[in-house]
């Protein structure tokens, strides 16, 4: 439905982004996945292509996300340039062994509280997506208490 519409809910091609219907509104939930289109303007998660460059990597380092509640900081830890299989897109771990383990195959380098996943078309074959993986550093203090 986003694909096409805003978040008020009328039609427009751009749309907006959106959250996975399956993630928890507060992102709380251990992998929050956003999508958003890859513009010709170059807005939305267009410069999520810039991320495969090492020098942009190494200074754009945070996401920042900014809601109700404050801002979370995600620092990012993988690119990658994949299909609609991607196994980073995956939301359900039976339990915290599995999740880690799940977080370290994508690349993460120590204990994950929590990832947010950034996804966008390439543009160039329609099942191929541009994905950003990033670890929230320091939750603040209503996801904390979720996650203890």
């Amino acid at each position: 439905y986003y694909l096409n519409h805003t978040f008020e809910k009328t039609y427009n091609p751009s749309s907006s982004v959106f959250m996975d219907y399956r993630n928890e509104a507060d992102f709380s939930s251990l992998n929050t996945i956003l999508y958003g289109h890859n513009m010709k303007d170059h807005s939305m998660f267009a410069t999520l292509v810039d991320y495969f460059d090492a020098d942009f990597r190494e200074a754009h380092p945070y996401i920042l996300l900014h809601t109700r509640e404050g801002t979370l900081q995600y620092q990012v830890f993988a690119v990658q340039r994949t299909n609609i299989e991607y196994p980073g897109y995956q939301l359900d771990f039976g339990s915290e062994t599995e999740y880690q383990q799940f977080a370290a195959d994508l690349g993460a380098e120590t204990p994950v509280w929590q990832m947010l996943t950034l996804s966008t078309c390439t543009n160039v074959q329609d099942d191929e997506r541009y994905v950003v993986q990033a670890v929230l550093q320091n939750p603040p203090a209503h996801l904390e208490a979720l996650l203890s």
